[in-house]
């Protein structure tokens, strides 16, 4: 049963300014299970653009499966003002408004997700789109942050942008640290109704069973806290931290202060810099997970990263 949202994914943005009318262009990918639906933006008026492939977050659970394109929407006026073509990628199941639920859940996994990215980045290097520059930025916000990560240490973009997702821990010591930080959060009396109600484990090793119980049984069609049983056996075991740490590529890194684990964040990328990689790091005060909120000044900082590095106008 879905019970909680787990995260604030990056889809939730507010009020990002309008400042391109545009629209994206559907295109269809066919694999041998599904066939995958993307969108693409370019700019106008410019001879030759970067690539910026866009990775979102995870999708509110107490609303449904939703499309990528609330996300595309929110980043193309920004980007393509930079003069730099918008991708986006639906999950399997997802065109649009039409969604398959089923389908879209038993095939909602970060290791699925990441498989279908880097069959999209050769698709889009076999076929380059006209103007194409060959600079290709991948950005990932939240759960797509780490799916940013591993997908650039296997494709080696110009750049790599994670955005309130990048940490030195696995998945699953993020979510038991989510879990103290929620129960502390409440009064002991409403902390008794919430845990019951949502089955959170209010122990290691009740925490410990339960991904047990998760792995053995990977049902797309059992939930637990806001995910399928697939979702979590798959998620939790999950760790960027090598794969971050062996890129080449220039990296923006950004993490809230007020976020879970945000030091996880700082002792990652001080690693990075001390081993001499190429990471820009933007360590917001005051915010926690909503990066896109315009208070925080994410996408400016963002600009000028990209802008330093050459890599836009």
């Amino acid at each position: 049963m879905k019970k909680i949202l787990l995260f604030v994914p990056l889809i939730l943005l507010l009020n990002i300014k309008t400042v391109v009318n545009a629209t994206p262009v559907r295109h269809e990918l066919a694999t041998k299970e599904e066939t995958l639906i993307y969108y693409v933006e370019q700019p106008e008026q410019v001879e030759t653009y970067p690539i910026v492939l866009a990775i979102e977050g995870s999708y509110v659970a107490n609303s449904g499966p939703t499309s990528v394109l609330r996300l595309h929407e929110c980043l193309s006026p920004e980007i393509l003002s930079w003069g730099a073509s918008l991708i986006t990628l639906e999950r399997r199941g997802t065109d649009g408004e039409n969604i398959d639920s089923n389908t879209y859940h038993y095939y909602n996994i970060p290791s699925q997700r990441l498989s279908d990215h880097l069959t999209l980045v050769a698709h889009i290097r076999e076929n380059p789109p006209v103007g194409w520059n060959k600079k290709l930025i991948i950005l990932g916000g939240s759960e797509g942050g780490p799916i940013a990560i591993n997908l650039a240490q296997k494709t080696n973009p110009d750049a790599c942008v994670a955005i309130v997702g990048c940490g030195d821990q696995t998945f699953k010591e993020y979510i038991w640290k989510f879990l103290k930080s929620m129960r502390a959060c409440l009064p002991w009396w409403r902390r008794i109704i919430f845990c019951w109600w949502a089955s959170v484990p209010t122990s290691r090793a009740s925490y410990e069973a339960r991904c047990k119980k998760m792995k053995k049984n990977p049902d797309h069609n059992k939930w637990w806290f806001g995910q399928t049983f697939k979702y979590w056996a798959d998620a939790l075991d999950q760790c960027e931290a090598d794969n971050f740490l062996a890129l080449t590529c220039p990296c923006f890194v950004v993490a809230g202060s007020k976020d879970i684990e945000c030091e996880s964040t700082d002792r990652i990328v001080k690693i990075a810099k001390d081993n001499g990689n190429d990471v820009t790091y933007m360590r917001v005060e005051g915010m926690c997970h909503g990066a896109l909120d315009p208070q925080w000044g994410v996408l400016e900082g963002l600009r000028e990263f990209l802008q330093a590095k050459q890599l836009i106008r």
